[in-house]
Parts: structure tokens; sequence; C-alpha cells
């Protein structure tokens, strides 16, 4: 599934991140806190091409598009989690990830565009990739919150979210009824083995 969305000054605010996440989850800085120095800050400045050195990120203050896209699992795989075929569930979201990072750069750089972010290492991801599937319109928001939910597979998948300066026609957000159908199901928080799914009928922003 693939969508697209203009970046607008309400996305910068609440759709990129301050800071990549960098190294700051690694087991080392469980229990501890986690110093600023572990992950870069993400920063708009007036340049007309994305930069990077070690101490930011710097994403060119242009006109911008989200690229949202998801890789699906199988869903009989995941109904076997906990096992080898279980695990393969989640592998087999990553496969091709190489393959759509390279791809995709290339062929917005062949055209002479940019490619800023990165598809399938979150550490180095710009910004919330569910947050730009739900704004390009490939499902909406969940009880689960990690998860983004569409029509076509539910829940199984792997979401990725970049930006780039080529024009694309907009996809826009989708009310397929499923995010009000979450305030009431509580499947997901039932079947959840730590209890760490909230029960409440209504979101938070706590």
């Amino acid at each position: 599934l693939v969508g697209y969305t203009e970046l607008t000054q309400e996305h910068r605010d609440h759709v990129i991140f301050s800071y990549e996440k960098g190294d700051s989850n690694n087991e080392k800085y469980i229990g501890t806190t986690i110093p600023v120095t572990a992950a870069r800050p993400i920063v708009f400045e007036n340049v007309p091409k994305a930069y990077e050195t070690t101490e930011k990120l710097v994403i060119p203050n242009v006109p911008l598009w989200e690229i949202a896209m998801s890789t699906q699992g199988s869903n009989e795989l995941w109904r076997s989690a906990g096992t080898l075929l279980g695990g393969m569930a989640n592998g087999n979201t990553f496969y091709n990830c190489a393959n759509l990072h390279a791809s995709t750069y290339n062929f917005l750089r062949y055209l002479g565009y940019q490619l800023i972010g990165t598809i399938g290492n979150d550490a180095r991801y710009v910004g919330s990739e569910g947050g730009a599937a739900i704004m390009a319109g490939l499902g909406e928001a969940s009880r689960q919150k990690l998860y983004t939910l569409t029509p076509e597979y539910g829940a199984p998948g792997r979401l990725y979210g970049v930006l780039t300066d080529l024009p694309l026609e907009p996809t826009h957000p989708i009310d397929a009824g499923i995010y009000r159908f979450c305030h009431s199901c509580q499947k997901c928080a039932d079947s959840c083995p730590p209890q760490c799914i909230s029960k409440e009928k209504e979101p938070s922003w706590d």
C-alpha cells in the first residue's frame, strides 16, 4: 500500500520528530536517563537539499511531500506468534526493505529529486510512520496506538514514511469506521499478555 500527503506546517509540528531514535533504544540505557547525545536533532533549515552531520539531520525548508508505505505480513503466520513461523511473520515484512529503500531513492534521484529519511531502519526515521499513513489515507489509528489499521489487511504489516520534494497528488485520509469500532471492540486489549493496551472507551491524550 502506498499513499501521499503534502507536508504542511501542522504535519511538521506533529508528525516530524524533533530527534531521530538513533542509539536511544540501546539496552545499555535501560533503567538510566538517555543522554541527548544518543540521538541527533532533526531540524529545518533554509537550504535546497537535505544533509546530515554527526550533530544533526537537516530537512530543507522547501515544499515537501510524505510518502507512506506499508509492506504486509501474513495473517496466518501472525496467528502462530511465539513459534518459528510466527517469527517469520514479523521477519517477512522486513525482507524487502533494502530493495524498497534503494529503488525508491534511486528512482527519485534519477528524476532529480531527493528522498529524506530511511525505509526499514527505525533508528533513522524522520517522523511518525503511523501519522503519515493516517494522513495519506492508508488506514486509521487504533486502540493499539502503535499500529495503523487498514481496511484491506488490518494490523499485520510494517509502515514506512519518508519525505521527498517531488510534487505528488495527495491521497486523503479515510473514514472506514475502524477507529470508531476500536472504541468498543477491545479484543486486542483482552488478548494482550502483559495487559498493556488501554481498555478505555474514549481516547486520551494524557
